[in-house]
């Protein structure tokens, strides 16, 4: 078994360095941003390398974003080991609440979950429920994750849309629980046709571009 605190890159050095040298066995990392960022091709690539170096990596659809086309021409890229990577799809919140709590039995022997989006489907509930129920499950789920990374040394990529408020700039969907629970917080951003990772959590404001190619998410050189 790795030592704890392995660092699992994502194949894209301004990407590494703005998570603070890739995702970190036994950590949280949250990514979020809005559409077009790159979000689902992180996730995407994060699993295929993983599955590269020999490690098994679990893709939760929490969303619908997953694309076997897209995830394929990944693989392919980043010479993916394909017997060691699961994808699951959760329908509605209540059917990821489920999934959640079964990943205790799940996720032995697994090096990095991604869950895209961990705030998807919490979103589409929220005009049907109040959001003080809501908030508590997403809550609760979060702390699982956390338990199952801390226990298991695992690296587990939480991502998530964004909400913006007049005067607040873009933050993430219920930025209060996955601001408290993530190590590592990196918000991607698309301005005037250039990509950036901006790091808010251990550091804040540093800057990093990027760019999307057929491979994934690359340096801009």
């Amino acid at each position: 078994m790795e030592s704890p605190g392995l660092k699992l890159t994502t194949g894209c050095r301004a990407m590494d360095d703005a998570l603070t040298g890739g995702l970190e066995t036994g950590s949280v990392t949250l990514v979020y941003g809005e559409a077009e960022t790159g979000k689902t091709t992180l996730a995407m690539q994060c699993v295929a390398i993983c599955s590269s170096l020999g490690m098994k990596a679990l893709y939760v659809d929490a969303g619908g974003g997953f694309s076997p086309l897209r995830f394929t021409q990944i693989a392919e890229a980043w010479g993916a080991s394909l017997n060691r990577v699961v994808v699951l799809r959760v329908e509605d919140f209540w059917s990821q609440d489920r999934l959640v709590e079964r990943m205790d039995s799940m996720l032995e022997g697994f090096r990095l979950l991604a869950f895209d989006t961990v705030t998807t489907l919490y979103m589409a509930e929220l005009a049907g429920e109040k959001p003080f129920t809501l908030n508590r499950v997403l809550n609760r789920q979060v702390a699982e994750l956390v338990e199952q990374a801390r226990r298991l040394d695992l690296a587990v990529l939480l991502l998530s849309q964004v909400t913006s408020a007049p005067g607040e700039g873009e933050k993430p969907v219920a930025q209060r629980i996955l601001r408290y629970w993530s190590d590592v917080t990196v918000r991607l951003s698309l301005e005037d046709g250039m990509r950036y990772a901006y790091t808010e959590k251990p550091d804040l404001g540093r800057r990093f571009p990027y760019r999307i190619s057929r491979r994934g998410i690359v340096d801009v050189e």
